[in-house]
């Protein structure tokens, strides 16, 4: 599926609500991710206003997905450099089993405006298009490539780490903590790892 999130000023928040509402979501509600700090820190929101399809989505119609760090920092990089953007590893909120997925942020601006540098994209912005993507989904044809005689792990960092794996074919890392080191592979004919810049 994908949305569209709207950024919103904390003191415009009242309003906002109440245009939503009244263009024909009368239960329309702000809300935050569970687990998210509580507060009012940032003064602005990046609200889910739109998405498709809604069945099975509904948790995340009127997210301020800018109260996550992990998904504010990707909006952020989007709006500042005008430029697709690929969150860091997190969750969904609507996944009923949680795993790793990224987020796939592109930002859209006004008709007629050609800002230039990040100050002018942010005055400019309409909203952010996104897409989620389950890891494990987006790497299924290559899983199945590997016909069983290859094993992968992908780790959203530049040093392997348990906290950094975001996928593992074979699940031999699960009970893995802390760094991933060499004598993790002891069973493997040979292994080779390279950074991939994204």
């Amino acid at each position: 599926g994908f949305g569209f999130m709207v950024r919103v000023m904390r003191n415009e928040l009242d309003g906002f609500v109440a245009a939503v509402r009244a263009d024909g979501e009368p239960a329309f509600t702000v809300h935050t991710m569970p687990g998210a700090p509580a507060g009012e820190s940032a003064a602005d929101l990046y609200v889910v206003k739109f998405l498709e399809p809604q069945a099975g989505n509904q948790a995340i119609l009127g997210l301020d997905a800018g109260a996550d760090a992990v998904r504010r920092e990707a909006i952020e990089q989007a709006v500042a450099s005008g430029e697709p953007t690929l969150s860091k590893k997190t969750t969904l909120v609507q996944d009923r089993q949680p795993s790793p997925a990224w987020l796939y942020m592109l930002p859209v601006y006004r008709p007629g405006t050609d800002p230039a540098t990040p100050a002018q994209r942010r005055a400019a912005l309409l909203g952010v298009l996104f897409a989620p993507m389950v890891v494990s989904e987006a790497l299924h044809e290559a899983a199945m490539a590997t016909q069983g005689q290859a094993d992968f792990e992908l780790f959203d960092a530049e040093q392997a780490s348990a906290e950094a794996l975001v996928y593992d074919l074979d699940g031999h890392l699960a009970a893995a903590r802390g760094s991933i080191v060499p004598s993790h592979y002891t069973d493997r004919l040979f292994s080779a790892s390279r950074p991939v810049a994204v």
